[in-house]
């Protein structure tokens, strides 16, 4: 009797058909003009959605497809940096680090935001507490505090 969860020989065939139409597809999205497919937090990715991308990535080495992930490293299993290792195996692999924001550039940025305006000088603080230097946060944050006129 199989493991719960464990697929058996017929199911792990099942898998590959459906993971071979996913390639199909993308190439046929791909023959008129190149694509992108954006895969974001995939730190918290499931088993199944690794071995589809592992097998897409291995199935379209011509193709004009740029698949591009987002993987906070900080909150990745080591299973996850397991698979980001095979992938960078890769010649086609690429990483781009991206860092988290000082205070500094957090500042600089507000500047900016705010066209040099003058602004309550608890806000960067503020932000820097709860964005952990995270853009995405950080901007999030700025506009929700805008919004509710805080």
């Amino acid at each position: 009797m199989p493991e719960l969860g464990a697929a058996s020989g017929a199911q792990a065939q099942h898998k590959y058909v459906l993971f071979d139409e996913v390639v199909a597809y993308l190439r046929m999205a791909s023959a008129s003009r190149p694509i992108v497919v954006v895969l974001d937090d995939m730190q918290w990715a499931d088993t199944a959605s690794w071995d589809l991308l592992e097998h897409v990535i291995a199935s379209l080495e011509r193709d004009r497809i740029l698949i591009a992930l987002t993987v906070r490293t900080e909150d990745a299993e080591r299973s996850v940096v397991e698979r980001m290792r095979r992938l960078s195996r890769d010649e086609r692999y690429s990483e781009i680090p991206l860092r988290r924001l000082s205070e500094r550039e957090v500042a600089v940025w507000l500047d900016h935001v705010f066209a040099h305006q003058d602004i309550d000088p608890a806000i960067l603080p503020l932000l820097q507490r709860y964005s952990e230097g995270n853009p995405f946060l950080t901007t999030q944050i700025l506009r929700t505090l805008l919004d509710d006129k805080l």
